[in-house]
């Protein structure tokens, strides 16, 4: 039987990269931005790996990641 992915873990779920490290986007990018600095919407920019301690629930949850 095929397993099924979890959709809303696919789309946070940004790339991999070479060494196999899961990653993400940084959180408060998506609104209440014109209250915030510039350097902290820049910093939002880049993508951050996943925490160690989640990898193997997600591999559960994307099973053909």
């Amino acid at each position: 039987m095929k397993l099924k992915t979890n959709k809303s873990t696919a789309k946070r779920i940004v790339s991999v990269s070479k060494s196999g490290t899961l990653m993400r986007n940084k959180m408060s990018a998506q609104h209440l931005c014109p209250g915030k600095s510039k350097r902290a919407k820049k910093t939002t920019d880049r993508k951050e790996a996943v925490n160690s301690t989640d990898v193997k629930r997600i591999h559960k949850l994307i099973p053909y990641l």
